[in-house]
């Protein structure tokens, strides 16, 4: 990649090295004249607007961006346009950011390898063989890539931070207060939140403090206390993840990091993934009705099939499902009333071979946070493997700050 100087610089240079990238299918869509214009006014302000002033921001196609396509990977809506931008495109717009296109991702956000987008399937820079994750897979390539160094996806069940894992990028999901998500092309009411990507923290901390929230704010603790719940050790993991895993928490612990495995005996990892994607797909098939009742709406079988099983579950078994999940939440966040946070790895494989099945519980970890609504991050270490690797911190409600701040300790250590 060319050494960037001015903002203009940064644009030329993603133009000319996305041709190298045209059959990764990172970007759905690009802007290239609006692109110089912003590059152009950034390099002429004697005062930058704010830390993103002039930098390159990759949007997952379900996130408004005015004049940008709005289709979140649906066939049938492949010809809608946005006329506005969503909220967070407005702050980043408001401080110099630069939206130089929209990013692949799995259809209507309901997928783990961003390969059910009519645009094909996304492929993961670091090695084409391998999965990109999902759904927001486009804009953790974009970052692996290195054509950009922020991009913005959603979250639902770890649709942030599987990929940023796969792709060996920092990503992160928000406590669900810090950003509305009601301007989305949503797929979950409930679980469906915004999420950052960057190539590291820097850009992550840079995106989140332009946002205006009432964020708990703690001094640091004097010495870093996590939970590793045990069920992780047992729950159908990679033999490469585990290994790497404990030698992640050997390293902490010689880094003053204070790690206390114990027993969450109320989380069962696959069940309750697996209860979060019922209430998913029960919201799904309300948000998207009107495709779901025209048999010959362009979508796909699989997201059919799927919304059809949601939209059959019984009311009164949503509501124990909800009642369920609400007790794993409530519990979850009482364990931070002794711990700082709770660590795991990101997924229980690390990223596998697109001409291998899919596996099924890839969120089984990354769920917990959607569920209790916790603030997330998957931060990437280098291992005693090829593939990218990575840890998942989680923190208590809206502690988001405070998670960040610790994040950037583990980022040393484990760079």
């Amino acid at each position: 990649m060319s050494i960037n100087n001015t903002s203009q610089d940064k644009v030329n240079n993603f133009f000319k090295n996305l041709e190298y990238f045209k059959s990764h299918k990172i970007f759905v869509h690009t802007d290239k004249d609006s692109s110089i214009k912003h590059a152009k006014n950034s390099d002429n302000r004697i005062r930058k607007l704010s830390q993103i002033d002039g930098d390159l921001f990759a949007v997952k196609a379900n996130i408004k961006v005015n004049s940008f396509p709005f289709h979140a990977g649906i066939e049938e809506f492949k010809n809608n346009t946005s006329f506005e931008d969503d909220p967070i495109i407005k702050i980043i717009k408001k401080n110099g950011g630069i939206i130089v296109g929209s990013t692949n991702m799995d259809e209507a956000a309901f997928g783990g390898q961003t390969s059910s987008s009519f645009y094909g399937r996304c492929l993961n820079p670091n090695n084409i063989k391998l999965s990109v994750g999902g759904s927001s897979g486009g804009s953790a390539a974009a970052i692996s890539s290195g054509l950009v160094d922020n991009a913005i996806g959603t979250d639902t069940m770890g649709s942030v931070r599987i990929p940023a894992s796969y792709c060996g990028v920092f990503g992160f999901k928000p406590s669900s207060i810090t950003i509305n998500n009601k301007d989305l092309l949503l797929l979950s009411d409930t679980y469906d939140t915004i999420g950052f990507f960057g190539k590291n923290l820097f850009n992550i901390n840079n995106i989140f403090n332009l946002i205006n929230i009432r964020n708990k704010d703690y001094e640091m603790p004097q010495k870093i206390n996590c939970i590793v719940p045990t069920q992780i050790f047992e729950d159908q993991i990679n033999a490469d993840v585990l290994e790497n895993f404990k030698k992640v928490i050997i390293l902490l612990k010689s880094n003053n990091i204070e790690i206390i495995e114990k027993e969450l005996d109320y989380w069962s990892p696959n069940t309750h993934r697996k209860a979060l994607l019922k209430i998913v797909e029960n919201e799904g098939a309300k948000n998207l009705s009107n495709l779901l009742k025209n048999s010959q709406s362009k979508i796909s079988n699989f997201l059919r099939s799927n919304l059809q099983f949601g939209q059959n579950i019984r009311k009164t078994d949503i509501e124990r499902i909800k009642e369920d999940l609400f007790k794993v939440k409530t519990k979850t966040q009482n364990i931070f009333k002794n711990f700082d946070l709770m660590l795991t790895p990101t997924t229980p494989q690390s990223a596998f071979n697109i001409e291998k099945e899919q596996p099924l519980n890839q969120a089984n970890f990354t769920s917990l946070a959607n569920i209790s609504d916790l603030p997330a991050i998957s931060l990437p270490y280098k291992g005693n493997h090829k593939k990218p690797l990575s840890v998942q911190l989680m923190a208590a409600n809206n502690n988001d700050k405070i998670l960040l701040k610790i994040s950037s300790i583990f980022e040393k250590i484990l760079q």
